[in-house]
């Protein structure tokens, strides 16, 4: 995983998937895997975004509904799939509304950090690249368990 937080980082490509009109990403480097999204085991209790748990690879990793998590209505009835994402030993599995399409880099334009000033160092936008001429963002997925201003120990921020 890049731990520059100086510019943008690279891919090897992108799982692109799409929330309401918008295309969202995640880099190849922090997938590690899919899981059908109707093997989640709720939460007594739970509270959005929050999904469930869904068990992966021996460990029971915390799902997170994204359409929720941004404020946009989630599809009901239609197959959703859990993302899990890796960072170092820790997981995080995120509820997309469909199965996410690779995206190889060659098709990709280099990564656009957004413009961010001290007091929005940790927007929920990490970068964004350009597919065919349609943005394509990903974002700091780690936010939704960090509170607002957390520094992550990579000095990346509360998430990436």
């Amino acid at each position: 995983m890049d731990t520059d937080a100086a510019g943008p980082a690279a891919t090897r490509g992108l799982l692109a998937f799409r929330i309401g009109d918008v295309d969202f990403g995640a880099r190849i480097e922090d997938v590690a895997g899919l899981v059908e999204a109707d093997r989640l085991t709720p939460l007594p209790g739970r509270r959005e975004p929050v999904a469930g748990l869904v068990a992966f690879r021996g460990a029971i990793v915390v799902a997170v509904d994204l359409a929720s998590f941004l404020g946009a209505p989630s599809a009901s009835g239609s197959p959703r799939y859990a993302l899990v994402l890796a960072r170092g030993g820790d997981r995080l599995a995120i509820v997309i509304p469909s199965l996410p399409r690779l995206v190889p880099a060659s098709a990709l334009s280099s990564p656009e950090r957004p413009e961010t000033s001290d007091a929005d160092a940790n927007a929920l936008v990490e970068s964004t690249y350009r597919h065919d001429g349609s943005p394509i963002h990903c974002l700091h997925y780690w936010a939704v368990l960090h509170p607002a201003g957390a520094v992550a120990s990579d000095g990346r921020g509360a998430a990436a």
